[in-house]
């Protein structure tokens, strides 16, 4: 860090990849929702994307860093769904950190004071510090910083108040419990794609489950980074039955997805509209909020250069159309070199490296606002300055890349499963919905599916929903495995489609101890999802 006003340039380029950092909890192995990999296992319990883990280099953490846990308990306020146990000891990828009375990586919260400066830091897994020490997480190496800049002329004090696993709507949830308690002057949240997901929830053995307590019981889980994490599970299967049968398309799909950036929130489909405006509405409480008591309230967009540009963009339309301060890492993290310079290497949260760049960066920007009193202001000559340039020819093509469909997926083998965003299981049962999207041009859908659990007295069936809107007649569902068509509107024929299918009829719930072992709810079993002319 010791170079000064070195000039750092975003510049979009024709490039992708797929560095997805949403915080993900542990899903212990089970028959059936497995896990492939030590990695793969070891990064959901940490926070990372499947995605991120698939591009992480190395299979699994070295010697010394395999263990990662932590524990949570429901938190009283249920929007904000879950918190770290309070003031307990846990591990992260083999560093030890203690939680203290919110259930923080942080030291017990002190008074506030009239000399004081305190800025609270919001965010999930990237500001709670994946695989670092307390004092290594971005939130205080920030305070180490501007401490060192004030001397001792004020006291600062910088809250890390990041929760591995948030989204968007438990971290507002959060704010609004503790902003009265803890008076910030300042307050950043880090917006990471993936706060777009559903949220999870706790369970009574303090694990985390797919659940999101604002839908019902057996709705589907709706998550960014679905389509691998489904693969890694389905091929598991595969493996512990003996066969070979998905090896080739795993190996193939593996080497693709560093190519390939999670869709959800792009593209101007239904799912990703909605998900866009609960953001705006997120971020509004959040800035109205702060604007009441007294603090600013800016936003920091964490992603790489050359693949997060898409999500970037929506994110910062969005934050001038609210009058919110936004910032980002791109011109710090580029995609083609952050996993071997800034990375943990076996996963991809920041190293020690990293989270001293971001706090940096966080620094800058809240310099650049005039929002730091001036005892904690760098002379010129010892401030990076960060340039944060949109080329919006290069966005639209990357975003047009990301957004390819497949025309057919079929669940005996995963082929198309990319298309999918939650809802089915890897033996292709269906939970009380599903979401996809598929591509080419066709008038009909067509689902290959059986019932499970239908009886004479409650038949199982199926309606579509397109693009939002009404859902179709629905159809019954047999025992025996049999197409249902369902018509597409006419302005859809030659367009990508998202599709929601929903079943009617008995379902199966699993119990919490169940879920906590991967069960899914379950309605119907699909076999194969296609677009048709008829």
């Amino acid at each position: 860090m010791g170079r000064k006003n070195k000039h750092i340039t975003n510049l979009a380029s024709h490039g992708h990849g797929a560095a997805d950092m949403k915080s993900r909890p542990r899903l212990p192995q089970s028959a059936g929702w497995w896990i492939l990999l030590p990695a793969v296992a070891a990064a959901l319990l940490a926070g990372a994307g499947i995605f991120s883990s698939l591009n992480a280099g190395p299979a699994a953490p070295p010697p010394g860093k395999q263990v990662n846990n932590f524990r949570c308990i429901p938190a009283s306020n249920p929007e904000m769904t879950f918190m770290i146990t309070p003031n307990a000891s846990f591990i992260t990828f083999g560093v030890p950190f203690t939680t203290n009375e919110y259930g923080f990586r942080d030291r017990p919260t002190i008074p506030s004071a009239p000399n004081m400066f305190r800025i609270l830091c919001l965010g999930d897994s990237v500001t709670y510090g994946t695989g670092v020490s307390n004092q290594e997480t971005f939130p205080n190496q920030l305070e180490a910083m501007l401490q060192q800049r004030a001397g001792s002329s004020m006291p600062i004090d910088v809250i890390n108040a990041g929760v591995s696993a948030y989204n968007i709507r438990n971290i507002r949830a959060q704010l609004q419990g503790t902003i009265d308690a803890f008076r910030p002057n300042v307050v950043v949240y880090t917006f990471v794609e993936n706060d777009l997901d559903d949220s999870l929830s706790a369970v009574p053995s303090g694990d985390l489950i797919f659940y999101d307590p604002a839908k019902p019981l057996d709705a589907a889980f709706i998550y960014g980074s679905f389509a691998p994490h489904w693969m890694m599970q389905k091929k598991r299967l595969d493996d512990a039955a003996g066969g070979l049968g998905i090896m080739n398309r795993y190996n193939q799909w593996r080497n693709a997805v560093p190519d390939i950036a999670p869709p959800l929130g792009l593209g101007g489909h239904h799912e990703a509209r909605s998900r866009w405006a609960w953001i705006g509405r997120e971020l509004q409480a959040m800035r109205d909020l702060c604007l009441q008591r007294g603090a600013s309230f800016s936003v920091m967009i964490f992603g790489t250069r050359n693949h997060s540009e898409p999500v970037n963009r929506k994110c910062i339309q969005i934050c001038n159309s609210l009058g919110i301060p936004v910032c980002s890492t791109l011109p710090v993290f580029d995609h083609h070199t952050y996993m071997a310079e800034y990375s943990l290497g076996y996963d991809s949260h920041c190293n020690p490296l990293g989270c001293r760049m971001m706090a940096d960066r966080v620094f800058s920007f809240l310099e650049d606002q005039k929002v730091l009193p001036p005892a904690c202001m760098r002379p010129p000559s010892d401030r990076r300055i960060y340039t944060e340039v949109m080329d919006e020819p290069a966005i639209d093509r990357m975003e047009q890349q990301y957004l390819q469909a497949p025309t057919e997926i079929t669940l005996v083998d995963g082929a198309g499963i990319i298309g999918v965003f939650g809802g089915i299981d890897p033996q292709g049962r269906m939970a009380r919905n599903c979401l996809f999207r598929l591509g080419g041009a066709g008038n009909v859908i067509e689902v290959d599916s059986n019932s499970l659990y239908a009886t004479p007295q409650a038949p199982q069936t199926l309606s579509a929903r397109i693009e939002g809107g009404s859902p179709s007649v629905a159809a019954v569902v047999p025992a025996q495995v049999s197409r249902i068509a369902f018509a597409v509107p006419e302005v859809y024929w030659n367009q990508q489609i998202e599709i929601e299918l929903i079943a009617g009829g008995p379902s199966n719930i699993p119990p919490p101890e169940q879920r906590v072992q991967g069960a899914m709810p379950t309605t119907v079993a699909l076999h194969r999802l296609a677009r048709a002319w008829r």
